[in-house]
C-alpha cells in the first residue's frame, strides 16, 4: 500500500525543546572561574594564560601577544600579566636552587588561581603552584597559609612568603578581582552560548521533526505501471452476450478488359 504522510508539530513541544538547547538550561548552582598559567623564564612566549569558567575555556593568551581584546578581557590579562612578571623575577632569583632540586637546567612554573561562588553566596579562592607538571605548593588565601607538597616547593614558598606585596597581590586578585570578573565572564559567555544554542535549536528541530512527527497514513491502491505492449483491452459484458457480427469485407471489383478492335481495310 502506498500512503501519504501528514506531519503535525505541537507548540508545546517547541516550549519543551527550546530550553534544552539554550543557556537557560544550565543548572543553577556554584560557578567557578579559574586561570591556569605557565611561566618559562628562558622561553618564548615566556608566559601563557588560559581562562576557564565552569571548566569551559574562554581565554587563551600569551604574554607576548599584541592583539586587541575586549575591555573585560583586557583588564584581566593586564592584571594577570603584571603578576606573572613578578613571579618571573622571583623564579630567576631562586633558579639555581630549583635546578639543584629538580636536576634540569630549563624548567617551567605552572599554576592555577581559582575563585568559586557557591549557590548560597559563599566565596572561596585558592592558588596552586608546580614545576613541570608536578604540584609543589598550595596557598590558602583565607588564612594565608602555605602547604609544601614537593621539595622544589620549599624555596618558592620562602621567596613568596617573605614578600608582603606579593602575598597582598595574591589575596587581592583571588578574592576581589576574580570575584568581580566572575559575573562579567559568565554574562559574556552566556551571550555566546545563547547564540550557539539558538543555531543548535533550529538544526535539532529539523532533525527531530523526522523522529517525533505524527503520521497519518491514507491508504491508496497500488498502481503498477505497464508498458503499452502489455496492456490487454477487455470486452464489456454486452459484448459477451451479443457478440458483434462480422463486418462484411469489400473487395474492389476487377476492371473489365477493354475489347479489342480489329481494323478491316
Amino acid at each position: 500500500m502506498v500512503g501519504t504522510v501528514e506531519t503535525t508539530f505541537s507548540p508545546v513541544f517547541l516550549l519543551w525543546i527550546l530550553p534544552q538547547h539554550s543557556a537557560w538550561a544550565a543548572p543553577l548552582g556554584a560557578i567557578s572561574l579559574s586561570y591556569k598559567f605557565t611561566i618559562t623564564p628562558d622561553g618564548q612566549p615566556w608566559c601563557k594564560i588560559q581562562g576557564q569558567i565552569n571548566g569551559n575555556e574562554f581565554l587563551d593568551y600569551n604574554c607576548n601577544s599584541q592583539k586587541n581584546a575586549t575591555e573585560v578581557w583586557e583588564r584581566q590579562t593586564k592584571t594577570l600579566k603584571g603578576l606573572m612578571e613578578e613571579l618571573k623575577k622571583n623564579l630567576l632569583d631562586i633558579k639555581p636552587e630549583i635546578i639543584k632540586i629538580i636536576g634540569i637546567d630549563s624548567f617551567s612554573l605552572q599554576g592555577t588561581m581559582m575563585c568559586k561562588q557557591e549557590s548560597n553566596g559563599h566565596n572561596s579562592a585558592s592558588w596552586k603552584f608546580g614545576f613541570d607538571g608536578h604540584k609543589s605548593l598550595l596557598f590558602n588565601v583565607e588564612n594565608k597559609s602555605w602547604t609544601v607538597l614537593q621539595p622544589e616547593g620549599e624555596p618558592l614558598k620562602e621567596t613568596l612568603a617573605s614578600d608582603r606585596a606579593m602575598i597582598g597581590e595574591l589575596v587581592s586578585i583571588a578574592t576581589q578581582d576574580c570575584i568581580d570578573w566572575l559575573p562579567q565572564v559568565s554574562r559574556a559567555q552566556g551571550e555566546v552560548l545563547s547564540t550557539k544554542a539558538l543555531l543548535s535549536f533550529f538544526i535539532s528541530t529539523g532533525l527531530l521533526l523526522e523522529s517525533f512527527k505524527t503520521t497519518s497514513i491514507k491508504s491508496a491502491p497500488e498502481r503498477t505501471s505497464q508498458s503499452p505492449s502489455s496492456i490487454t483491452l477487455c470486452r464489456s459484458r454486452s459484448d459477451w452476450l451479443h457478440p458483434p457480427l462480422p463486418q462484411p469485407q469489400f473487395r474492389p471489383r476487377p476492371q473489365p478488359a477493354c475489347p479489342s478492335f480489329r481494323s478491316s481495310l
